[in-house]
């Protein structure tokens, strides 16, 4: 089927297709050979992060050997060194900004330069005002000072409390508070001359020779990201994509061909839920490449367009495999029986077909919209693709129709209770398929330069500044930040006995990099930083001292070190979430500390490493003990807080789904998607966080309950596909069902929204913190299992509805399966008891916990 369409395609377009014989992803020689060497097919995740740490050590080594070669070799180096363009601190400029993709370097690079440019704005502004800055003898120095307090303060204020990037922060202040101090000191010479005064020159302006060298760090961060081979957002989301296009096939049909088995092969059963955790991580993970790729393209021409497509494309992916993984729980938790086998086998033949038309089309819309543009052959072969996956749906949903009464011979019962999981199966996977139909449309009407796509995700421009302010999370940030930037100032400012000098800023600046805005285990995180501070500057120290002289074999050790201090640094960053912070800190202070270091410096400062390793500690202690004193919200508090969220989300939707009152579908399941994956996120910091007197943070309790919520979301959002139609009502015929049946509501209410009722109760264990018993397990409701209601609904249902929805008088063929209206009532028949059987192993979880000391 597939080679019938390649002589649609214009020859010198064919390559288009060739992902269709394979994964769809074709790399370049370059490309392909550094990968190999670094492992890809033993370990990607290993390569990746290798290759990105090798990147920045190479370009971070080629930048520095003009900071370790002796003066006199090359005089543009020795002028450039000379006016101080050139120094050590554009490698943690290059460390903390390096990016995964050029895109995403791109914005970070761009963020530390707009820091450094706005502190050398307002150092600019302040000695254009008064040239000398504070002096004791000028007339009104008092009111100057004062003033320069003033000032400054609201520059830090306004950095801090304005939602700047986290990279614009850090080098505005690190920047600022040398340039503050300089101007308050009254026995500091300037040594700045703003550029539209005379008497200007590079030689004679710090903050000008200060952005330059943040201008040459830009430069090394984008050689990082364009050598050996240029690493593109929009390349990457596109693999991502492709990738995703064959595991969801390969998901769909591992799953028939498990089903289609008299005696479902176990095997085989793993075979789907590797497959379906591997189309996981592709789904979620092209949002940040589409919105960094803003800058590989400025919103313009046909790399936007295929932006666009992208992200509709990784739009509708994550829709499928909610849809694809709640049809999965769905079924296994169901017996599949003989019939369920017999009926998957003999549609098994239209389902393979039709799968291997929606991968086609899948793919094509990803390849046509490569350049950004349908040329005439590609869209003729889209349009040839669109006709034929809707011919192949309403192929199958024929032939199911015929398979289904072959099957059951029209017995009510037999359809009711012995298909539902073919049901459950073939209804999903042709919603699967109407979301590519749906999608492929849209591609075409936009290709056409309708507007019709959304959006794709976008970076935060100048009104996010002001977004969310008084976000409770984003005031302890700003309130932290701005405590610990005071306190290091002010401290440096009077200094302390012989530890710390007077007017030193030295604290200042180093405090704006150990600022976080971590909500979870603080202290974890603070020890983290400490760790990493002090191998950068002892152990960096201790390595430098290894190469005494100027010679040639000196010099290369002393970058070879350098080299591989970064790439073990970048490489811990990227690869471990628990040792990131002190990879990241190693790095960045580490390569400083080695790149200072030149062959001509023949003696050790003693003095100077202590005075180094001072200052830098005290703006760890200061950040540490600002943490303690303003603590956020603790990681167990916000874990609890965001699964009853979620479940109240969850509660809300079903309620209004049940409800034949509401006539509209609500899609909830997102928002209690997003909130089910922060009590994940918080769930595991909290393992991290001290508990002094409380009980230990019990985790495998927690983790389990948050596996239960996580098909209770799934299951919500089969749900409000099923019962939705194409313009956002409730299904009449199951909105009737609602009202009549009592599976869904009776005198007392809807029994399984009373039961996440009382689930919700229990799950206020996470915030018992003593060893004394859960005041919520003496409660009389906790043990009801309302067995006699489900038992006398079941048997009103069997008596009064089974025969108008599952009789031969309703099994009538439809053009898709998706609407059959037996298979949309069997799915929502099936996710109301897959979500009461979750609920209840809640249940079961909580009341058979015991502490464990």
């Amino acid at each position: 089927k597939v080679e019938e369409k390649l002589p649609l395609i214009d020859p010198e377009k064919g390559k288009l297709l060739q992902a269709l014989q394979d994964d769809g992803v074709k790399k370049g020689h370059v490309r392909r050979r550094v990968q190999e060497a670094f492992g890809e097919r033993v370990n990607p995740k290993f390569a990746e992060h290798a290759e990105h740490a090798f990147r920045g050590a190479c370009a971070l080594v080629f930048f520095a050997i003009p900071l370790v070669i002796p003066d006199g070799l090359f005089a543009p180096r020795d002028y450039l060194m000379k006016v101080g363009v050139y120094g050590s601190g554009v490698c943690m400029f290059i460390i903390f900004n390096l990016g995964t993709s050029f895109g995403e370097a791109f914005d970070r690079v761009k963020s530390g330069l707009q820091g450094n440019l706005m502190a050398a704005i307002m150092g600019w502004s302040m000695y254009g005002l008064f040239p000398e800055g504070v002096q004791s003898e000028m007339p009104g120095s008092d009111f100057v000072f004062w003033g320069g307090v003033g000032v400054g303060c609201a520059f830090v204020g306004s950095l801090l409390i304005l939602r700047f990037n986290v990279s614009t922060q850090m080098f505005a202040l690190s920047s600022f508070a040398c340039t503050w101090m300089n101007f308050l000191d009254e026995n500091q010479k300037s040594g700045i001359i703003p550029p539209w005064r005379h008497g200007w020159s590079l030689e004679n302006d710090v903050l000008t020779q200060s952005f330059a060298c943040t201008g040459m760090g830009m430069i090394a961060v984008m050689i990082a990201s364009l050598l050996p081979y240029p690493r593109w957002s929009l390349d990457f989301a596109m693999e991502n994509q492709l990738h995703a296009n064959t595991q969801m096939v390969r998901v769909l049909q591992t799953m028939m061909k498990y089903y289609a088995e008299d005696t479902p092969n176990r095997y085989i059963k793993d075979q789907v839920i590797r497959r379906l955790g591997k189309m996981k991580g592709l789904t979620f993970c092209n949002r940040n490449l589409l919105a960094h790729a803003w800058w590989e393209c400025y919103g313009f021409g046909s790399p936007q367009m295929k932006r666009r497509v992208l992200a509709a494309m990784d739009s509708t992916t994550q829709s499928i495999f909610d849809i694809t993984w709640n049809a999965w729980r769905e079924s296994i938790s169901e017996e599949a029986g003989e019939r369920d086998a017999t009926l998957i086998r003999k549609a098994k033949p239209k389902i393979d077909e039709l799968l291997m038309s929606m991968e086609v089309t899948m793919n094509l819309l990803v390849k046509a919209a490569s350049d950004g543009a349908l040329y005439p052959a590609e869209t003729l072969a889209l349009k040839k693709s669109f006709e034929d996956i809707q011919a192949k749906d309403k192929e199958l949903a024929a032939h199911f129709h015929e398979a289904r009464h072959e099957v059951t011979q029209g017995n009510a019962l037999v359809v009711y209770q012995e298909i539902r999981v073919a049901h459950v199966l073939l209804y999903s996977m042709s919603h699967v398929v109407g979301k590519v139909v749906d999608l492929a449309d849209q591609v075409h009407q936009s290709m056409n330069w309708s507007n019709v796509l959304p959006p794709p995700p976008e970076l935060g421009g100048f009104k996010s500044l002001f977004e969310n302010l008084t976000d409770k999370t984003h005031l302890v940030y700003a309130l932290r930040g701005l405590l610990a930037f005071y306190l290091a100032f002010t401290l440096g400012w009077f200094g302390f006995r012989d530890v710390i000098p007077v007017r030193t800023s030295a604290i200042a600046s180093t405090t704006p990099f150990l600022i976080t805005m971590y909500v979870g285990s603080a202290m974890v995180s603070d020890l983290n930083r400490v760790q990493g501070l002090m191998l950068g500057y002892v152990m960096a120290r201790i390595l430098s001292r290894l190469t005494a002289t100027c010679g040639w074999a000196d010099l290369s050790l002393h970058l070879g070190i350098t080299w591989v201090w970064i790439f073990a640094g970048v490489f811990v960053r990227e690869h471990s979430k628990t040792f990131s912070s002190i990879g990241s800190m190693a790095a960045a202070f580490g390569g400083t500390t080695l790149l200072a270091h030149n062959c001509a410096d023949s003696a050790i400062d003693k003095e100077q490493i202590f005075n180094s390793l001072a200052m830098n500690c005290i703006a760890v202690l200061i950040t540490t003990l600002v943490n303690l004193v303003i603590p956020t919200d603790r990681a167990s508090d916000l874990a609890s807080k965001a699964l009853f969220d979620c479940w109240d989300v969850v509660r809300e939707s079903l309620q209004d789904l049940y409800d034949p009152k509401v006539e509209t579908v609500t899609i909830r399941s997102a928002e209690a998607q997003a909130l089910l994956q922060q009590a994940r996120d918080m769930g595991a910091e909290a393992g991290f966080e001290p508990r002094l007197w409380r009980m230990p943070w019990q985790s495998d309790l927690f983790d389990s309950v948050v596996e239960e919520t996580g098909h209770m979301v799934a299951t919500v959002s089969a749900l409000e596909t099923a019962l939705r139609d194409s313009e956002g009502k409730k299904k009449e015929s199951l909105r009737q069902l609602t009202e009549r049946s009592s599976l869904f509501n009776n005198a007392d209410g809807v029994t399984v929204v009373r039961k996440l009722d009382i689930g919700r109760r229990l799950l206020g264990i996470f915030q018992h913190e003593t060893a004394e018993r859960f005041p919520g397990l003496a409660e009389h409701e906790v043990v009801h299992t309302f067995s006699d209601e489900e038992q006398k609904a079941e048997q009103e249902f069997l008596e009064k509805e089974m025969d108008k929805i599952f009789g031969g008088k309703s099994d009538t063929s439809a053009h898709s399966m998706r609407q059959d209206e037996m298979a949309a009532m069997a799915t929502v028949l099936a996710n109301l008891s897959r979500m009461k059987g979750l609920v209840r192993s809640v249940q079961h979880k909580v009341l058979q916990y015991h502490w464990e000391e």
